[in-house]
């Protein structure tokens, strides 16, 4: 081989101003899977789970959605280099499905501690599942939970509200 790139690993170039909304957000997403694949690690972690657990399935009679990270204050990190920092170790993330957020918030100095809140407001059942399996399970009348001694790794919640009808809802994983 030259070392040349092939026509299948060069994706032709279009300008933004041709695609739509939806085209350029695909093309977006297929060049940052090409770029930035998934850990290995991650995958491996994620197969062990079993698929009652996974978004899409039922639990309970109730369907599963998944809840999207839609903020993640690590990403604000990289775009604010050289602007002072008050976060003094804290991740802020944000899930959103159906109208109904996540708010997580995780501190990292000494153990890791994790903050959570429903919005809005709610009874709700909270599972914090890591690469081991679910790690721990509260309660909360109000949605809100806290939780300390968290290890470093891949990290998903999985909420289930306790209105009737109801979703449970998976958050993606991230890795704290």
């Amino acid at each position: 081989m030259t070392g040349e790139a092939s026509e299948q690993d060069v994706a032709p170039i279009i300008p933004i101003s041709a695609l739509t909304r939806e085209a350029a957000f695909r093309r977006f997403s297929e060049i940052v899977r090409r770029s930035d694949p998934v850990p290995a690690e991650l995958r491996e972690a994620i197969s062990k789970i079993p698929a009652r657990h996974r978004a899409g399935s039922t639990s309970g009679g109730r369907e599963e959605r998944e809840a999207e990270l839609v903020y993640d204050s690590d990403e604000d990190g990289e775009a604010l280099v050289g602007v002072r920092s008050i976060s003094g170790g804290t991740r802020r993330l944000s899930f959103e499905s159906d109208g109904i957020a996540i708010e997580v918030e995780i501190t990292s100095g000494g153990k890791r501690s994790l903050v959570c809140q429903v919005v809005p407001a709610q009874p709700a059942v909270l599972e914090v599942r890591a690469a081991a399996g679910v790690s721990r399970r509260l309660e909360d009348v109000k949605g809100t939970f806290h939780l300390t001694g968290l290890r470093s790794g891949p990290l998903s919640l999985r909420c289930r509200l306790e209105a009737s009808g109801a979703p449970v809802l998976s958050t993606t994983w991230v890795r704290i």
